[in-house]
Formats: C-alpha cells, sequence, structure tokens
C-alpha cells in the first residue's frame, strides 16, 4: 500500500503558501558555487513567503556547464531560516581523459540548508542535498552522492 502523507504535506504547504495575498514576487540576482552549479549566476524569484524557485547557469574552467533549477521551501523573512529543496540538474561534461565519463546527463537533487536575509536585501545561503545516480558514461558518472553548495544573492 502506498503512504499518501509526503504528497498531502507538500499540498498543505503549497496553498499555505499561496493563501498570502499580502505576498508580492521578489527577484534576486547573485552568484553559487559548489556541486551541482560549479560556478553560476544564480536568479531567484520569491513567490511567497514559504516559496522561492531558482534557476542557474554554471561552469567551471571549460571543462563542463551546469545548468538546473529547483523549489525551496523557506520563509523569506529577515535573519537565520532553515530551508530545504528539491530540483533538478543538467551537467555536459566537455573533456574526459581515459575512462572519465563525457556527455549530458540530468540529476534529481534535493536536500536541506540554511539561510540569512539581510533588511538591505542581500541573502546569503549553504545547503547540504543529495543528487541521483545517472548514466556511467555521461555528465558527472554513475555515483555522485552528497552534494554542498552556497551563495549571495542581491535584491534587484
Amino acid at each position: 500500500m502506498r503512504n499518501h502523507v509526503p504528497e498531502g504535506l507538500l499540498l498543505l504547504v503549497l496553498c499555505l503558501s499561496f493563501s498570502n495575498a499580502e505576498t508580492s514576487v521578489t527577484h534576486n540576482l547573485g552568484a553559487s558555487a559548489g556541486f551541482p552549479q560549479m560556478l553560476a549566476l544564480t536568479y531567484q524569484a520569491n513567490v511567497s513567503g514559504l516559496l522561492t524557485l531558482e534557476v542557474y547557469a554554471g561552469s567551471l574552467a571549460l571543462l563542463n556547464s551546469t545548468a538546473g533549477g529547483r523549489l525551496i521551501v523557506a520563509s523569506t523573512s529577515n535573519g537565520f531560516k532553515p530551508r530545504c529543496f528539491i530540483g533538478f540538474s543538467v551537467v555536459d561534461q566537455y573533456y574526459a581523459e581515459y575512462d572519465n565519463p563525457q556527455g549530458t546527463e540530468f540529476y534529481v537533487w534535493t536536500g536541506t540548508g540554511l539561510g540569512y536575509a539581510f533588511p538591505c536585501g542581500i541573502r546569503i545561503f549553504a545547503d547540504l542535498g543529495y543528487i541521483s545516480d545517472g548514466a556511467r558514461d555521461r555528465g558527472l558518472g554513475y555515483s555522485t552522492g552528497l552534494s554542498l553548495s552556497g551563495g549571495v544573492l542581491f535584491r534587484l
């Protein structure tokens, strides 16, 4: 028998976050680094008091490129706030030596972290996540595992 608690909980969070009529979308732009972003330009749209949509595009020393997005559940108010997320990452590995992977692969990315929002609009974050396994001969290779990333964003 399938357990429907996670879907129900996600639906509740979505309904509560969109129920606040006073919320307006705020836009943030900045840089992030780590895995899977590498060194990336990052854009976030705070669509409610609890939900943020993020997209990024990055690269590392012309050896690979990455792009992705995620849904972040966290309070957008000032101060320290825990956060959790689910998203995806697409990695294209240009250069390969010997048996290293080469090509493009899609990964699911999920995790948790901590963010701090300053009253002036600057936001910093650090996340610990898990990236799903991919194909052995493309992208990052078969076994990926834990990811660590962080960044700084400025309100537009």
